[in-house]
């Protein structure tokens, strides 16, 4: 009767938040799109530089993405127990923290610009502001859709950042196929980043209550678990998208090209099935912490990205010669060799990924040595060895397998006993 009890509770709890499921799943698709377009628009130099400049977008969102995780999850705890003015206080203090957040990003960004433009050995200089100002505004855009999510509109969450996507899309189509290059790609994300800050920020004043209290930054979020978060959270990214800069840097610009349309796509693996997954982390800590086990969330979640990840993983590795060319043209068609074995080795990453992330709602972090590790072996071997990109692969191998070895270690040791996921 318990185990029914507790299987009756994750099918409500995944249910009510169908649409959140859904919508990320297509808003994660859209992202793929938009690389697949940018990658048959510029040619394999060009599409090169612009991975590496994404990798430098998302490993600088890492940090800012780590802290709204823990505003997502006290949003919703405070809503659920009705106290809009913690909600509202939370609001206007968030505000400030970000604006504070978004000049330091401008004024650092500008000061290494120079030397950002040079190692990523681009023409366009304009191009690296495009790119400085759209990781600025992106600051704006996560801390909104945080609140946004920890209040539960789903509905406006998954329509704002849709649309966001594809107006992405075809700014980015336009400004490429009329001869932009990079520099229109990184012109059409930043304005797409200002337009999801300008929707959210309408949105968020006319559903947030107001106040005239203020509240102290210990009351909204525990600065320990904030720093947990933003490290380990940091460390992965690092792990998984540092390559597409270490290959623009030590590699034919060809062969960074190559690369990145294959693991581009393998990399679909890690962020589709489980980035859905562990988005509901937050409001399951926040909502449904004392409604059931967590060793049974757990075991559904993997359940559930292992299905997915499996699936797709036969998918690219098996049809990856096909893929390629139909996604991105035969001048791509070396990169099935990247798309191939990355698929494979990504995995049992993305199980480790769930398990880390469902660490992380418990307020533990067990996987960052293993990250570390893992990103710090990636400079480390490209800078003083002669290593090229079969190098790339085995080192993507090997970490996956580490921490996938550590991941079942931990899961056979808490199997017995697991406690219940903090609020």
């Amino acid at each position: 009767m318990p185990q029914s009890k507790n299987h009756k509770s994750l099918f409500s709890f995944f249910k009510s938040t169908a649409l959140l499921f859904f919508g990320n799943l297509a808003i994660g698709a859209l992202v793929y799109i938009l690389q697949v377009i940018m990658g048959r628009l510029m040619g394999v130099i060009d599409y090169g530089l612009f991975s590496a400049s994404m990798g430098i977008f998302n490993i600088a969102a890492l940090p800012v993405s780590s802290l709204v995780m823990v505003v997502t999850k006290k949003v919703a705890i405070e809503n659920a127990r009705g106290n809009k003015e913690v909600v509202a206080a939370f609001w206007n203090l968030a505000i400030k923290r970000t604006q504070i957040g978004f000049l330091s990003v401008i004024i650092i960004g500008l000061v290494f610009s120079s030397f950002i433009s040079k190692t990523l050995e681009t023409d366009s200089y304009f191009s690296i502001i495009f790119l400085i100002v759209a990781i600025g505004f992106n600051i704006f855009l996560l801390v909104l859709t945080a609140t946004l999510q920890g209040l539960q509109s789903f509905n406006l969450l998954v329509i704002g950042n849709t649309g966001v996507q594809l107006f992405r899309i075809a700014l980015c189509f336009l400004l490429v196929r009329y001869g932009y290059g990079v520099l229109g790609a990184m012109g059409g994300i930043c304005l797409s980043v200002m337009l999801g800050c300008l929707f959210f920020w309408v949105t968020l004043n006319y559903l947030s209550p107001r106040t005239r209290h203020s509240i102290s930054q210990e009351k909204i979020f525990s600065s320990k678990e904030a720093i947990i978060l933003t490290i380990s959270n940091l460390a992965f990214v690092c792990m998984t998208q540092s390559d597409y800069i270490i290959m623009r840097i030590h590699c034919l610009p060809e062969t960074a090209g190559l690369y990145s349309a294959g693991a581009m796509l393998a990399k679909s693996i890690l962020w589709l099935p489980v980035g859905i997954v562990i988005a509901l982390y937050p409001i399951v800590a926040g909502r449904q912490a004392n409604q059931m086990q967590s060793k049974h969330l757990l075991s559904f979640s993997l359940g559930m990205a292992f299905v997915f990840s499996a699936l797709l993983t036969i998918l690219l590795a098996g049809w990856s010669s096909e893929l390629i060319t139909w996604l991105y043209g035969a001048k791509f068609s070396a990169s099935a060799k990247y798309l191939r074995y990355l698929s494979i080795s990504y995995l049992p990453l993305s199980l480790v990924l769930v398990m880390d992330n469902y660490q992380l709602a418990l307020g533990k972090a067990r996987f960052i040595p293993f990250y570390v590790l893992g990103a710090s072996s990636q400079w480390l071997i490209f800078g003083f060895f002669d290593a090229n990109s079969d190098s790339m692969l085995i080192i993507h191998a090997t970490q996956s397998v580490v921490c996938f070895t550590y991941a079942i270690f931990l899961l056979f040791r808490e199997s017995s006993t697991v406690p219940a996921m903090k609020a």
